[in-house]
């Protein structure tokens, strides 16, 4: 039994560890919330999702006493936790009644207390890569670590690829060189400022790329703001946010040239398909959480401000700032030479 409500990036890092546990034959359940529902069930390394509605949950005792009962019906030989410092996974993980479970040690005094419900608290590394960390929960059944992880090629359907086709079409795109972009994102603090997302617009524009830019549910507007600073009567960027389901999106990601994203979900899609990926970071460090492919590359100017990184989970920290300067610190020019570079790697095609 797996567990992670959230977080579709962590859950494609976790992805490596998973491969390994498939390898010896596990039957993997993923308990995961509504937004992952769909495209886990569309790989191969997953045998069963279990839908959980986190807050519905929690305000029913009639449903939670119901998912419990469940949880506890599958029978579970073992519980992974994947998260850093919820409590509500180690509960499920105690409903299983599986013998053994395991998660992340938290460092945060407040959440100290669930480190004693796991029969293996795991020690956290916060100075290596999270698809790293997560083969460290595989500690107990002796899985050793690979020397090189490699994400998991996401899969999507031959529909899927007919729907982006469909969506390029529509945009007057197909067949036009592509780059993708992911400008937007949950958290504020994490995103790159949005007039120098629209000067790299222009330029990608001005060098005869068509730019498409991906994002979740209530991103759209956001971007069309971005589209249409960056000229061209907006014209020019593609804004697929909510016209393509997610495993559209993993289909979108096989015909960019490269992709330029902060730290979030669809940094990592891209990474896992391959792609040529720049990822943008301040709050989050890029040894935690760095685009794992060869072809990609990462930007951080965090490390000279006192206050970055302020997102460490394991210690109950998590970024609040309005005004990101950790971001706010890349410059323009910055960004501009390492989607050069990263042009020249996709066109070398050495991964």
């Amino acid at each position: 039994l797996l567990v992670k409500l959230r977080g579709i990036g962590d859950i494609v890092l976790a992805m490596p560890m998973m491969r390994a546990l498939k390898e010896r034959g596990t039957r993997i359940t993923f308990v995961t919330g509504p937004a992952n529902d769909d495209w886990l069930r569309a790989q191969a390394l997953v045998d069963e999702v279990l839908v959980v509605d986190f807050h519905r949950v929690w305000r029913s005792p009639r449903r939670l006493f119901l998912l419990l009962r469940r949880v506890r019906g599958l029978g579970a030989d073992a519980c992974i936790d994947l998260t850093q410092s919820a409590h509500f996974p180690v509960l499920l993980g105690l409903a299983s009644a599986a013998g053994v479970r395991v998660g992340f040690a938290n460092r945060s005094p407040q959440k100290r207390r669930r480190n004693r419900l796991y029969s293996h608290a795991v020690p956290f590394s916060g100075r290596e890569h999270m698809a790293a960390c997560y083969f460290d929960l595989l500690e107990p059944f002796a899985i050793p670590r690979p020397e090189r992880l490699q994400l998991v090629p996401l899969r999507f359907s031959r529909q899927d690829e007919e729907a982006v086709s469909a969506f390029l079409d529509d945009g007057g795109a197909l067949g036009a060189p592509l780059a993708g972009i992911h400008a937007t994102g949950a958290i504020a603090a994490k995103r790159w400022p949005s007039d120098r997302w629209a000067e790299l617009c222009r330029d990608l524009q001005g060098r005869g790329f068509r730019v498409v830019a991906v994002g979740g549910g209530g991103e759209r507007e956001a971007i069309a703001c971005i589209a249409a600073a960056a000229g061209n009567g907006g014209g020019g960027v593609l804004n697929a946010a909510e016209r393509l389901l997610l495993t559209q999106v993993f289909a979108l990601m096989a015909r960019l040239r490269f992709f330029v994203a902060s730290d979030g979900g669809p940094m990592h899609i891209a990474a896992a398909s391959g792609v040529p990926t720049l990822g943008l970071f301040g709050p989050e460090v890029p040894w935690r959480y760095a685009p794992l492919n060869r072809r990609s590359l990462f930007l951080y100017r965090g490390g000279r401000l006192a206050c970055s990184p302020c997102s460490r989970p394991y210690e109950g920290s998590w970024p609040t700032c309005r005004r990101p300067r950790c971001m706010e610190a890349i410059r323009l020019a910055d960004v501009l030479g390492a989607v050069r570079r990263l042009e020249a790697r996709a066109t070398a095609g050495d991964d």
